[in-house]
């Protein structure tokens, strides 16, 4: 590739491609909602000094390039599909003539250069007496069937409800059951169960899922909904700022902070994901958003907007367009994962990939942010989906030894041919073993996880190739601590990190 700017020498750029024989499926795999306003993206490009041509064909643009990053966009409509209600005779009628014109496309796969659609369609709520709702949210059921769009409605019950409002969640939910019994309910909101038996999708924020804080449903708990027929989605916003080091779509943070929920949603087997807003931005009147992407009402950058307006005036060109921002960029990355996942879910190879997912990838807090290893983890997806991995482990490491002090525990090992890391085990007692360090050296000084002095630990050490083989545990090596040795008070009461170069085990 040769790179030319004006004024200045080109340059070459060597470029070397792998291309994988197979290929991403055009359907999406993977449920979103990404939601989105038709008004405030039109008012944005007319703020910049656009001029989109009308409302419904610049949102007919969002929709392309939300499809063209494999992402669904919500709340699809420019005005509300116009209804009338009779009381006396208990009717509702529709007119979804220009609602069906508008989304027609994103819905049948006819909108962009390959078959992708939409993956959802909300549901959306009248200002009706609750008998009126029924009949409302019946007579959207019933022509979601007739387009042959049923399966993507869903009821987006009140957003993030306190205890409080449980009861009127599940009064509600009942309404839209009422309605159809096969109409989806979602709620922004952990398992409660105040709640179940009228939820059909589950979408906690990502601090409240459980592998965070212990007094919340643990993981479990949500493969018990799923077996009784129930979806679990999740979302992340500002909360994700807060205390650990969650993933984000934040402005300053790395792109694979993005690109890790994909991630972690096939690592907890979810099956879709959701994001407040896309376009937020568009209406704050007080800054040039393309400038100045702060949002003061969380402390974050760029949260809830994932699009710029692209005018004239900004870009140049002769019409209003969508930009992409670069973070969409990296959503479409993770989308394009998880179909990686999903084929090779459909391979039969699931419990492999869990084991892949659950060391690169442990907790929603404590993941791999190198992006090299992703993409090295991403070959190895690649690799196994045309059957040319290579699977061999190399040797077991032999000659385990070592001792232990007021330092920690010291090891020392021969070293395993072929292997690129090593990783160094722990147990109170057999064969419970749990990773305590990583090296790349046939050496180890182990500090800390609960190395008591007065206890015996017995340690193990497994060899990695650089393709991730891991091989199995070497011999078990039991160490005391010496005898006749008394640790200081302060020795007995430090908590000991981690020495000599190991990484900490994630």
């Amino acid at each position: 590739m040769t790179v030319v700017a004006e004024g200045e020498s080109s340059v070459d750029i060597p470029i070397t491609l792998t291309v994988w024989d197979f290929a991403l499926p055009e359907k999406i795999s993977l449920d979103s909602v990404f939601l989105f306003s038709c008004g405030t993206a039109y008012n944005g490009h007319i703020r910049y000094g656009g001029s989109p041509e009308s409302k419904e064909s610049l949102a007919r643009m969002y929709f392309a390039e939300a499809l063209r990053h494999r992402m669904t966009l919500a709340n699809l409509w420019c005005q509300f599909p116009p209804y009338t209600y009779d009381s006396d005779a208990q009717t509702v009628e529709i007119d979804f003539s220009a609602y069906d014109e508008l989304v027609s496309d994103a819905f049948d796969g006819n909108l962009i250069e390959t078959s992708a659609e939409f993956t959802t369609a909300r549901l959306p709520s009248p200002s009706l007496p609750d008998e009126g709702k029924v009949l409302f949210w019946r007579a959207w059921a019933d022509h979601f069937r007739e387009k042959g769009w049923f399966d993507k409605l869903f009821y987006y019950l009140p957003d993030e409800p306190t205890p409080d409002e449980y009861p009127y969640v599940v009064y509600l939910a009942d309404l839209v059951h009422e309605a159809d019994p096969e109409l989806r309910t979602m709620v922004t909101e952990q398992f409660e169960d105040e709640l179940a038996g009228h939820i059909d999708i589950w979408c906690p924020d990502t601090p409240l899922f459980s592998d965070t804080y212990p007094w919340l449903p643990d993981p479990a708990v949500y493969r018990e909904r799923q077996a009784l027929g129930e979806e679990v989605w999740w979302y992340n916003c500002c909360s994700v700022e807060s205390f650990f080091d969650y993933l984000n779509f934040f402005v300053d943070s790395p792109g694979i902070y993005a690109r890790i929920f994909f991630w972690l949603t096939r690592r907890y087997h979810f099956t879709g994901v959701l994001y407040w807003q896309t376009v937020y931005a568009y209406g704050r009147t007080d800054k040039d958003m393309w400038e100045d992407a702060y949002e003061p009402n969380w402390l974050v950058n760029g949260d809830g907007t994932l699009f710029y307006p692209g005018t004239p005036d900004k870009i140049g060109g002769a019409h209003d367009i969508p930009v992409p921002s670069i973070r969409l960029k990296r959503i479409r990355e993770g989308f394009e994962d998880y179909e990686y996942f999903r084929i090779l879910d459909e391979m039969g190879y699931g419990a492999w990939l869990d084991d892949q997912l659950e060391r690169f990838c442990p907790k929603t807090y404590v993941w791999e942010h190198d992006t090299d290893k992703l993409y090295a983890i991403r070959r190895r997806l690649a690799e196994k989906i045309l059957g040319t991995l290579d699977e061999e482990p190399p040797d077991v490491p032999a000659d385990l030894e070592g001792e232990r002090g007021p330092d920690g525990a010291t090891l020392l090992w021969s070293p395993s041919e072929g292997a690129s890391e090593y990783r160094v085990y722990a147990a109170t007692e057999l064969p419970n073993f749990y990773i305590v360090a990583r090296t790349d050296e046939n050496t180890a000084t182990v500090r800390g996880f609960g190395l008591q002095f007065d206890r015996p630990f017995w340690f193990a050490v497994s060899a990695v190739d650089g393709n991730g083989n891991e091989s199995e545990l070497s011999e078990p090596l039991r160490l005391d601590y010496p005898s006749g040795e008394e640790p200081s008070e302060e020795e007995k009461e430090s908590s000991w990190e981690m020495g000599c170069g190991c990484e900490q085990a994630v």
